[in-house]
């Protein structure tokens, strides 16, 4: 059969105009969506948020409020290492769409943060003040973490403490038997850090987790249920996103 070149062309001209669009749709819905969540933290009197001094970056931040906020109502989170709380006010105001709870779990003495040792409570206390209704300040090494801090199942952990080995692997360690079938844990640093990789990596090897997504330096994991075939909930964006170079 003889091909029409003109044909050719404007096949290769659909598929090209179909991509370009898809493309378009894509970024369309990112923006929307990020315009209302600038919208929401306003409306919680958190828009100077950005202006809070953190190591997480504002696609990780994005991310961290969307897994919040993706959370069955009235969820209860963890975060372990909230510095000067820039992450608690994203995952608390995705927590206060769903009337969720969350607690923050810091020595807020600056351990293992590269500006030294200096106590940043206060600074903390300031930064979340506007959703303070909804966090409870856990003030203590995450190592110490007993049942009567935590006293319900969680649905989401975000950790981002000490990023030694033995470190990040006992906070999962410890966190795993609080979190539902189908509950989301967060890791920061998981790719700059061999610690928390290899922690990633092991936890994925073990069977008990799946992995649920990844941006920039934060990847996140999904508990599988015990009978492996359902979960707990849903979460809004599983995919895994391209690994930009840009990340801190």
């Amino acid at each position: 059969m003889k091909l029409n070149p003109f044909k050719n062309l404007l096949r290769i001209f659909v598929y090209k105009a179909m991509g370009f669009t898809a493309f378009s749709i894509k970024k369309s819905s990112y923006w929307l969506e990020t315009i209302q969540m600038k919208a929401y933290l306003k409306s919680l009197h958190l828009n100077n948020v950005g202006k809070i001094f953190s190591y997480t970056t504002p696609e990780e931040l994005r991310t961290l409020f969307i897994l919040a906020r993706s959370c069955p109502a009235n969820s209860t989170a963890l975060e372990i290492g909230s510095h000067l709380g820039a992450s608690a006010c994203y995952i608390g105001a995705g927590l206060n769409w769903i009337d969720g709870k969350l607690l923050c779990v810091d020595t807020w003495q600056n351990d293992t943060v590269p500006e030294g040792a200096r106590d940043t409570f206060d600074e903390f206390k300031k930064n979340t003040s506007a959703i303070n209704n909804l966090i409870t300040p856990i003030r203590k090494r995450s190592e110490n973490l007993t049942s009567t801090d935590i006293l319900t199942m969680l649905h989401l952990v975000f950790i981002d403490g000490d990023h030694s080995y033995a470190a990040a692997k006992k906070d999962l360690e410890i966190i795993t038997p609080w979190v539902v079938d189908g509950g989301i844990v967060a890791l920061h640093d998981s790719i700059f850090f061999e610690g928390v990789s290899k922690t990633l990596g092991e936890a994925l090897a073990s069977g008990d987790w799946q992995l649920a997504g990844n941006i920039q330096n934060l990847t996140w994991l999904r508990k599988v249920s015990k009978n492996r075939t359902e979960f707990a909930f849903k979460i809004e964006q599983p995919k895994i996103v391209e690994i930009s170079n840009s990340a801190r």
